[in-house]
């Protein structure tokens, strides 16, 4: 589950947020998750597509690194995650605001879904990754809210 509040992040092409973003993790709330000491977004723009590098520990003991397509209009995308989970990913773009819906899969089973908005700040030097994630399997089903909140560093 440690890929799910990295996973399903989207943008739109109103502004332009190439560039390497890093968590501000005091701006930032987790739910039950630790907070992580690694967690970046380096972001490039790929035709009509912003490919996304991430980079995140998500407050666990191994760094993990994968590239997410995201396109830049409303459509939806499917990827396999380093851990063998796939993500399917529904996004709809309004203006500076992306909704998306995603369904993480184990082995063919859903495990989880979530469901959030990203968006960045009106002067651009911050992106918010709003997020409600529910388990479909193991001992808690809780939906857990985490709010991820990156810095433009470049």
């Amino acid at each position: 589950m440690r890929f799910i509040a990295l996973a399903a992040l989207a943008l739109i092409p109103l502004t332009d947020l190439a560039g390497t973003w890093v968590v501000n993790v005091h701006k930032s709330t987790f739910g039950s998750f630790p907070a992580p000491t690694v967690d970046s977004l380096v972001i490039k723009r790929v035709g009509s597509v912003y490919e996304m590098d991430v980079t995140s520990d998500m407050g666990g003991d191994k760094v993990e690194r994968f590239t997410y397509p995201v396109p830049l209009h409303d459509s939806a995308t499917t990827i396999d995650l380093p851990d063998g989970s796939s993500m399917h990913t529904t996004f709809t773009h309004r203006r500076d605001t992306v909704t998306f819906a995603t369904e993480i899969s184990a082995q063919g089973q859903p495990v989880a879904r979530q469901r959030g908005l990203m968006y960045p700040s009106a002067d651009g030097r911050t992106l918010t990754r709003d997020v409600t994630i529910t388990p479909l399997s193991g001992a808690s089903r809780t939906p857990i809210h985490v709010k991820l909140v990156y810095d433009r560093r470049n």
